[in-house]
């Protein structure tokens, strides 16, 4: 994506209990890792390069039409969207629908030169299709300390015997359709 940095107030939003919007707290993120399910059951996660987040809260990204992934989504269109900043401790769990789609008008929307490196024929590509996730739930945490923040609060909490607040979880705001409403429930994240 093109925002290298957190947005101003998206720490302070989620500490205070506001939902925050996906658009707004993903937008930083370059990658996303998307988990589908095989045919058989089993879980399967791929890193992908997220290349919008639209008004919506869908997720678009690139695929090729012949990939597996593609498969499991036509198997089970129910998907799963990881986004994590380990330095930042900014993490971020989607779940949603995924479909395959081939629209010529978005895919010039979202083309970049450095897409040759996947697609050899370019943006006319035969394997070239759109992955659109549409989010219906989703949770975000931030655990906005220092070093030596966490370290003091962890320490505390193995004197005292007790839980330790070492972060803070609130459901994302969705737009999308199907999306339930948002709680401003925050949760101490201890695990």
């Amino acid at each position: 994506m093109n925002d290298s940095h957190q947005a101003p107030g998206d720490a302070d939003a989620a500490n205070s209990g506001n939902p925050v919007a996906l658009r707004r707290i993903a937008a930083q993120f370059e990658f996303a890792m998307l988990t589908t399910v095989r045919s058989d059951g089993f879980l399967v996660g791929r890193p992908l390069q997220v290349l919008q987040i639209d008004a919506a809260d869908a997720v678009w990204f690139f695929t090729s039409a012949a990939s597996d992934k593609v498969g499991d989504i036509g198997c089970d269109a129910h998907v799963g969207l990881a986004f994590s900043d380990p330095q930042r401790k900014i993490f971020i769990d989607v779940s949603g629908v995924a479909e395959i789609l081939v629209d010529r008008a978005k895919i010039d929307e979202l083309w970049r030169p450095a897409q040759l490196i996947f697609f050899p024929g370019g943006r006319e590509d035969a394997s070239l299709a759109l992955l659109r996730v549409t989010p219906h739930a989703g949770r975000y945490w931030n655990g906005n300390e220092s070093v030596l923040g966490l370290v003091l609060k962890w320490s505390r909490a193995l004197i005292r015997r007790e839980r330790s607040d070492l972060g803070r979880c609130v459901n994302l705001d969705l737009a999308g359709p199907g999306a339930p409403a948002a709680s401003a429930k925050v949760e101490a994240d201890t695990t």
